[in-house]
């Protein structure tokens, strides 16, 4: 017996219900992105994209989660592959890269270019699956990692001092109390894990390295979101091999 067109096509539920759901889904992460719209937004233009942490935010409400499968180095930078389920179903699956040659990330190590290509493929696998229920909620349906141009460029003591100043913070997208207190807790774990002092002279040479100030409190909002990406990616090895290049800057800077 032939399945007839109709029958094939025929809802699973109730369309009205889904719209219905679906748009209390968009309302709530309106709710949720308008409380922190630097930490969750990236406006393009008159586009807003969204960060990977507002995908996952609207996965949570739906009980879908994205894992990584696979990370493979390709050339000149790294392939990663994620699954989004939900429980033990497999809900989408995609593919990304990020590699040394594109706009800001030429001057970046590998760790830092493995682990924007498993937050692309997360995002872009959360976007499979959700996308129309972010552009219900006024959003462009692209994850904000595949779109922006460069991340928080890689700044060292041979940054020339206009660029230090355009990334300077201001009152109005200063790191958070919230972002400097993740950024001090994770530090800590890691140097610890690393075999060194998880004081706080560790922390400030690979901030005053990475971004051209002294301390995590004159970080911008975006930095302090790609130093916590950093740093809850990195291996313990990799922190300290961080840490130790950038006081080694710091020590043929004063001299």
């Amino acid at each position: 017996m032939s399945i007839q067109p109709a029958d094939a096509l025929a809802p699973v539920q109730e369309p009205d219900q889904v719209l219905e759901l679906a748009h209390r889904a968009a309302r709530a992460l309106v709710r949720a992105v308008s409380q922190n719209e630097a930490q969750y937004v990236v406006q393009l233009g008159q586009n807003r994209h969204l960060r990977f942490e507002a995908w996952q935010t609207l996965g949570a409400f739906f009980s879908v989660t994205a894992s990584i499968e696979w990370t493979r180095p390709v050339e000149n930078g790294w392939e990663a592959r994620a699954v989004v389920r939900r429980g033990d179903h497999v809900v989408s699956t995609a593919e990304a890269q990020c590699t040394a040659d594109e706009p800001g990330w030429s001057a970046k190590p590998g760790f830092q270019l493995r682990s924007m290509a498993q937050t692309r493929a997360a995002a872009k696998a959360l976007r499979q699956a959700l996308a129309w229920v972010v552009v219900l909620a006024g959003y462009q349906p692209t994850p904000a990692e595949e779109v922006e141009g460069a991340a928080v460029p890689l700044n060292t003591f041979a940054a020339d001092t206009a660029q230090n100043t355009v990334a300077a913070a201001s009152p109005g997208n200063a790191a958070t109390d919230a972002q400097r207190r993740a950024i001090w807790a994770k530090w800590q774990k890691l140097a610890r894990e690393a075999g060194f002092e998880p004081g706080p002279d560790g922390l400030r040479a690979l901030v005053r390295a990475r971004y051209g100030v002294n301390h995590s409190r004159d970080l911008t909002r975006a930095q302090a979101h790609e130093l916590l990406d950093f740093l809850s990616s990195a291996q313990p090895h990799e922190v300290a091999q961080a840490v130790r290049t950038a006081q080694e800057e710091a020590s043929q800077h004063a001299t």
